[in-house]
């Protein structure tokens, strides 16, 4: 669990449905969301199921923090004494769920890229990191200092305590976000069959 750092806050477990619709407005041009759900009419409304079930899992957690209870913006951070699997039961039912909207072929698409991200992340950083799992500030804040607000205080403490931060993005546009707070390019891969790029960015 991380304690709530400067001007962030632990979102409220009540609040799981208007954060999940937060992050999906923040993320529905996301190039892997796109190839999760490939069908434009039903992205949002299974992004959301996604996110409803991701950000439960964060807030159980303690990793997942907000500006503000607004929830301009969000981030879920895996720590060092983070075990991955604490919490990880109320992804089954989830899980479950999402299945019967999304469909088989979505599932097995979702479980091939994390897994291949999960495996990368551990070739390029076996040691102990924090991991930037999720970066998302609602479409009518961006540009205003919400990322910075919720990233800043967050590297002070990394830093501090003198270990790395790792984090993937799919988009182009967001690297030179990241390379501003230090953040620089490990490696660049396909993720696989699913013709999209990610950038692995440490900062370090």
């Amino acid at each position: 669990m991380i304690e709530p750092i400067g001007a962030l806050v632990h979102p409220s477990l009540r609040d799981t449905k208007k954060i999940a619709g937060v992050i999906a407005a923040a993320m529905r041009d996301d190039p892997l969301n796109n190839y999760f759900f490939p069908r434009p009419e039903r992205k949002i409304e299974l992004l959301s199921l996604l996110f409803q079930l991701l950000a439960a899992y964060g807030i159980r957690q303690g990793n997942l923090l907000a500006t503000s209870l607004r929830y301009e913006g969000l981030a879920y951070w895996q720590t060092p004494a983070d075990s991955p699997w604490r919490g990880s039961a109320g992804l089954l039912w989830g899980g479950l769920r999402l299945l019967g909207k999304a469909g088989l072929p979505a599932l097995r698409r979702m479980c091939r890229a994390s897994v291949f991200g999960y495996r990368l992340r551990k070739r390029l950083l076996p040691g102990p990191h924090w991991y930037l799992g999720l970066l998302a500030v609602a479409p009518e804040f961006q540009g205003k200092g919400y990322a910075s607000s919720l990233l800043r205080p967050v590297l002070e403490r990394v830093q501090r305590e003198g270990l790395p931060c790792y984090l993937e993005t799919h988009k182009p546009v967001n690297v030179p976000l990241y390379e501003h707070f230090g953040f620089r390019i490990v490696e660049r891969v396909e993720v696989p069959e699913s013709g999209v790029l990610q950038w692995c960015m440490l900062k370090d």
